[in-house]
């Protein structure tokens, strides 16, 4: 697997990477040992659009977002004030 992209990003002590995988409309996040795949929806996944983004934490698919960016926006670099 290759990636496009690679970023680092420092939130709270935490290093969050994104790294967006070549060739494919998809991003994957890495917080420690734990890895969340970004993707689009899919009309075979109930519940979930091709024109939105979403991704799975615990268990539970997180979404609709507009972009790819606002999901990984939202849910790993914002930090609480």
């Amino acid at each position: 697997m290759s990636y496009r992209s690679e970023t680092a990003h420092h939130v709270g002590g935490d290093t969050v990477t994104v790294k967006q995988l070549a060739g494919l409309d998809e991003f994957h996040v890495f917080m420690g040992l734990d890895k969340f795949e970004i993707f689009r929806g899919n009309e075979t996944d109930p519940g979930t659009d091709p024109a939105n983004w979403y991704t799975e934490i615990g268990g539970v698919v997180e979404g609709p977002y507009d972009t790819a960016e606002q999901l990984i926006d939202e849910l790993f670099l914002a930090v609480e004030l």
